[in-house]
């Protein structure tokens, strides 16, 4: 039976096993690839929503944000605007959390400047300067810092001296104190007249170092009030000239304005006279072109290119101011 079979067999009995062999083999692998892939393209396509997703969220939450942030500018603009410096600090500063927008630490200097709150101003100036180094403003704010320092100092200067004038009243009254009580003691407990010459010597001598020291406090006050009239005259003028600037701002800005919109009506009346040149030219070029590209394409021989030429499209059609 082994032997009929293998009779039966052709001749090239390699060929024709192999040949079965790949026609009778399932392609299981074929399938497995697809599979692969097919799975792939679906993990693919997960990943790329999800990424696509996050970033909408991201975006949105960072839109939101913004439109929070722009809501506590406009309050604390109208807090300023009002003079309510205190509320105006407090939205800057809100603001400022939510946007991180350099600009912002100047209005919180501002607000904190009017409020009085000096250590607060300084560090807004100066974290304004460091992030804007280019800004604008930039001399007028050089200008604010060096201005709180010296009314700072000088405070800091009259209430030093204050508070020496006041030590040293406490003193002369303790001496005087004392006086007065040695006076009564030498009025009582002895009948010496020079023990009660002394005691009136020592009170005489004590009233006047206290009268001396509340004269050193008076003008310690005076002083102080001094300063604070030089700093309060220096606010206002640092007003007058920060108004100034923003008029200055918006007369500039009104003119760039007006520049542009005479740019627009320029550009399109510019626009409105060219089409038909332009369509013109762009015609007879495309002619030449077609032309030059029948006659190339009739000649049997293929040119080299042109030594020192670059290819390219040719434009045509397209406004160009």
């Amino acid at each position: 039976m082994m032997k009929k079979q293998r009779s039966e067999i052709p001749k090239d009995a390699d060929e024709w096993y192999l040949s079965s062999a790949m026609a009778q083999t399932p392609r299981r692998p074929m399938e497995s690839v697809r599979s692969r892939g097919a799975l792939f393209s679906i993990l693919f396509s997960l990943a790329f929503s999800a990424t696509l997703f996050f970033s909408a969220s991201v975006s949105a939450q960072e839109s939101d944000r913004d439109a929070e942030a722009r809501l506590h500018f406009e309050a604390g603009a109208a807090a300023f605007e009002a003079g309510h410096f205190f509320d105006a600090l407090k939205s800057f500063e809100r603001s400022y959390e939510l946007s991180n927008r350099p600009q912002l630490l100047f209005n919180i200097g501002s607000a904190a400047d009017r409020a009085r709150l000096d250590d607060r101003a300084l560090a807004a100036y100066q974290r304004y300067l460091e992030a804007l180094p280019d800004a604008s403003n930039r001399e007028y704010v050089e200008e604010r810092i060096s201005l709180i320092r010296t009314a700072r100092s000088a405070r800091q200067e009259a209430s030093r001296e204050a508070e020496a004038a006041r030590e040293a009243a406490a003193r002369a009254r303790a001496q005087a104190q004392a006086a007065e009580q040695a006076k009564a003691e030498a009025r009582e407990g002895e009948s010496n007249a020079e023990a009660l010459a002394r005691a009136e010597e020592a009170q005489r001598e004590a009233a006047l170092l206290a009268e001396q020291a509340e004269a050193r406090a008076l003008a310690a006050e005076q002083a102080e009030a001094r300063a604070r009239a030089l700093e309060e005259r220096a606010r206002e003028q640092a007003e007058v000239a920060e108004r100034a600037a923003l008029q200055a701002q918006e007369a500039e800005r009104r003119a760039a304005e007006a520049e542009r919109r005479a740019a627009e009506r320029a550009d399109g009346d510019v626009k409105r006279r060219r089409p038909g040149l332009w369509i013109v030219a762009g015609v007879l070029v495309v002619g030449a072109a077609v032309g030059t590209g029948v006659y190339l394409s009739q000649r049997t021989e293929i040119l080299p290119p042109v030594e020192g030429t670059i290819g390219g499209i040719i434009r045509t059609l397209e406004y160009e101011p």
